[in-house]
């Protein structure tokens, strides 16, 4: 069995769909497996068959799910069965042109955003006002928060085995926890926060259910062991090393282990003696919500840069440029391969989005805290010296086809 671990070298959307999806169609009986996040990633996937082009951005499902390839959403993955089940159905539609249908395994133990956790998370970023911290609105931190606090308070996927039974356990959580959890964010922030009164019925909680019915229709739960039916894991990451719950930018981070430990730790589970990890970054460097963004430009820095994926937003408003920082990616990957020291982990470089820069004039980019210009090609060969790559690949477009060894 072969291991593949994805991973966002900055602040996410660096590519890691199309990097999946080139492995998905470059190795052996694989499957995605997601292993940290949930629903706010956003992977774009373009396939191109013929004259038709199919693009989907998955949230949910693994990258190499148009390729035919399944998913398996881990224990370290948040699962969401309303933003599944949208997701789905969307997603269904591109599928039946292909004649095929998603294919998606839960574990047990993936835990599971409420719609409690989307509410409260909703309450708190904005009243922080123009302080936010930076969320995407999935409730991704306010369900880790929950799931930490009190046994009693804590969904998972097998819960959905016994409706009635977590039915019960979120009327516990709007009842006993969301008045909790309410007071205390007021004492940290000193900010009045109350829940709209219409969430607070059976109302929410019948809707939720549904969703859950509706979400077990379409998948299998299973343990870690299913793995073992398929030779090559394909570990997909969300967001990036920046946005690490540890990195220096707290607080405006996820709630997530956004590096290679959570992906190591399955591989070890499952016995795998190696993994190969894919370091994915832009050609410049974007940071979609709020932040700190070193050498921020006041817009777009190159003219070809096309972003039709992340589009302007309440929780994130518009996506934002800066020349891509060198140092702090050595010192990034540097530090996410120092997170694990008992398997072997062989690291690679994936520059996307080369497509968008001037091959007649000098890119900028900053090392040592100075920007500097020059051609591609000499960019190219700074980045290739950064840390011991074992391979180093570029992309030239949106697709897996535009994906060649530099």
């Amino acid at each position: 069995m072969q291991g593949y671990i994805v991973i966002g070298a900055n602040f996410g959307d660096e590519g890691k769909g199309l990097v999946t999806d080139f492995l998905s169609t470059a190795t052996a009986r694989p499957i995605v497996v997601r292993f940290n996040g949930g629903a706010q990633a956003g992977h774009t996937v373009v396939k191109q068959t013929g004259m038709d082009t199919f693009r989907h951005v998955f949230h949910h499902f693994g990258s190499g799910t148009l390729s035919g390839v399944s998913t398996f959403l881990s224990k370290y993955f948040i699962t969401n069965p309303i933003a599944f089940n949208l997701e789905y159905e969307t997603l269904s539609h591109t599928l039946a042109q292909f004649g095929r249908k998603a294919d998606v395994t839960v574990d047990f133990k993936s835990p599971m955003t409420t719609p409690y956790d989307m509410i409260i998370n909703e309450v708190i970023e904005e009243a922080r006002g123009n302080k936010r911290h930076g969320s995407c609105g999935y409730g991704i931190g306010e369900t880790v928060e929950r799931t930490i606090t009190d046994e009693r308070f804590v969904v998972r996927a097998e819960d959905m085995l016994h409706l009635r039974d977590l039915r019960d356990k979120l009327i516990t959580i709007r009842d006993e926890y969301v008045e909790y959890r309410l007071k205390d964010l007021s004492s940290k922030t000193g900010l009045a926060l109350k829940v709209n009164l219409k969430y607070m019925t059976d109302t929410t909680i019948d809707f939720y259910i549904d969703h859950c019915a509706l979400m077990m229709s379409s998948v299998q739960l299973n343990d870690i062991d299913y793995l073992k039916r398929y030779n090559t894991l394909i570990f997909e990451g969300a967001q990036g090393l920046l946005l690490d719950e540890f990195h220096k930018f707290f607080p405006h981070v996820t709630r997530s282990r956004t590096g290679i430990f959570n992906a190591v730790e399955i591989a070890k589970e499952l016995g795998l003696p190696e993994v190969d990890v894919f370091y994915v970054t832009r050609s410049y460097l974007t940071r979609h919500g709020a932040g700190p963004l070193p050498f921020e430009a006041p817009n777009k820095i190159y003219d070809k840069i096309e972003d039709t994926t992340n589009l302007p937003n309440k929780w994130q408003g518009d996506l934002r440029f800066a020349p891509l920082n060198v140092s702090l990616l050595k010192e990034s990957i540097k530090n996410d391969m120092a997170t694990v020291n008992d398997i072997k982990v062989i690291p690679n470089l994936v520059i996307t989005c080369l497509d968008q820069l001037p091959h007649d004039t000098d890119v900028r980019y900053v090392q040592s805290g100075i920007v500097l210009e020059n051609r591609v090609n000499a960019f190219i060969k700074t980045l290739k010296k950064i840390h011991p790559f074992s391979k180093v690949f570029g992309s030239y477009g949106p697709s897996r086809s535009d994906i060649v060894t530099l």
